[in-house]
């Protein structure tokens, strides 16, 4: 089974994404704040994973999420 993250979860966006790729058997792990509403993805509940930010990023201003394992220069 794949597994995935998401951010973001919780909006209406990601919700719709998570409830597609559930439906589609992937193992969903999503980072959430702690102030989410998290009533709809736990109604999920299979093969979904909900994470809270943890300390290290309490503080920050901007997160960049940059990474990726595809290649442009192939």
């Amino acid at each position: 089974m794949k597994k995935l993250l998401i951010t973001g979860g919780t909006g209406f966006v990601g919700l719709n994404l998570v409830r597609k790729l559930n439906n589609q058997g992937y193992e969903i792990h999503v980072i959430v704040r702690e102030s989410s509403n998290l009533m709809e993805l736990k109604a999920l509940e299979e093969n979904i994973y909900i994470h809270t930010y943890d300390q290290s990023i309490q503080g920050m201003i901007e997160i960049f999420k940059i990474a990726s394992l595809i290649s442009l220069y192939v």
